[in-house]
């Protein structure tokens, strides 16, 4: 049973139907899409659905990254703070 005022619900359902009708738009361009730009999108619709469920699933690159972020570690490879501090310093200077 809806209790809540009659007013919101036209609103919101008319507001949901443009927002699906406009993404059914965009799925034919987004075809053309280069895959670099589809990716982007990826990514991103994979955080939006993180930040709402609670839960990341990493991707097949990022878990490829973390492993071998953690076999670098294993085997004390580390970046230097010279190397640290060149990244710094091009980071500020962007």
């Amino acid at each position: 049973m809806d209790l809540s005022p009659h007013w919101i619900r036209p609103r919101a359902a008319c507001y949901d139907q443009h927002m699906i009708g406009a993404l059914k738009q965009m799925l034919p361009k987004i075809e053309t899409w280069p895959a670099q730009d589809q990716h982007a999108l990826l990514e991103a619709a994979r955080s939006i659905e993180a930040e709402r469920s609670g839960v990341y699933h990493a991707s097949a690159d990022e878990l490829a990254a973390i492993d071998r972020g953690l076999d670098d570690t294993r085997h004390g490879r580390f970046a230097s703070d010279e190397a640290v501090e060149a990244i710094r310093a091009k980071i500020r200077g962007a």
